[in-house]
């Protein structure tokens, strides 16, 4: 699912011992085009948890320190997917998820900052 992607990513729920392809991707990314953008959804009992964002915030500053280059645009949330995937008959996992307060949105985006991480300023789709 999307949301193991995203865990993955950051080292949220990595298998012990399976490189994460995807951290690996990542890196090469940052290290290789330095007009990067990487984008962050902030999903509510996902990545909302501030022990959560410091794990991410620590691993881009990680990036930081080889040299990778890049921005960070928060994403917060939303449902527009809804819709498709009603059409498509598939089960839409966050269905029931209540969208991350701004609250959430400005602290991760404070936290991404203590570690000296680039932020754009967050999108707020929808809401």
């Amino acid at each position: 699912s999307s949301k193991k992607c995203v865990r993955a990513l950051f080292g949220l729920s990595c298998r012990r011992g399976t490189p994460c392809k995807i951290r690996e991707n990542l890196r090469y990314a940052a290290l290789n085009h330095p007009a990067l953008t990487i984008r962050i959804p902030v999903v509510t009992n996902l990545n909302d948890q501030i022990s959560d964002q410091h794990k991410i915030a620590a691993f881009l500053a990680e990036l930081q320190a080889e040299n990778g280059i890049f921005q960070v645009q928060l994403i917060r949330q939303h449902h527009f997917a809804e819709p498709k995937y009603n059409a498509l008959n598939r089960v839409y996992l966050c269905k029931d998820t209540a969208l991350p307060e701004k609250s959430v949105m400005e602290k991760f985006s404070s936290i991404l900052k203590e570690y000296k991480i680039k932020v754009l300023t967050y999108e707020s789709i929808g809401n």
